[in-house]
């Protein structure tokens, strides 16, 4: 058993401040997943990807906006959402509130495995 107390702070590449904290994953016993805590402002967008992981997000306090080809979709507190690899997807927040989730995937602290449209 592994209880982590302390995660571990990552710094986002993003133009707005993005509270990241890794409780689990990109260690060198535990590189198969990541479990991480996100807290995101209110008018926050990151560009779209086509990741070739699947992953879920479990909201905790307000919306996560979730773009796909053929919908949007609003995450509300205490609903999460799976996107799977292969399919592209956005997430956003609205202007008038940020989220905090918790978002659980394969080796979170590595943009390997992501096809986003800026690069």
């Amino acid at each position: 058993m592994l209880i982590k107390k302390v995660p571990v702070g990552i710094k986002a590449a993003s133009a707005v401040e993005i509270l990241i904290r890794n409780f689990f994953g990109c260690l060198p016993k535990n590189k198969d997943r990541s479990t991480v805590r996100i807290v995101i402002p209110d008018g926050w967008s990151r560009p779209g990807q086509t990741p070739e992981i699947d992953d879920c997000s479990l909201v905790l306090d307000g919306q996560l906006h979730l773009e796909s080809r053929s919908a949007i979709e609003v995450i509300q507190a205490g609903q999460a959402v799976m996107t799977s690899k292969g399919k592209w997807a956005r997430f956003y927040t609205p202007e008038d509130r940020g989220v905090e989730y918790t978002f659980i995937c394969p080796f979170a602290c590595s943009s390997d495995g992501v096809c986003s449209d800026d690069h």
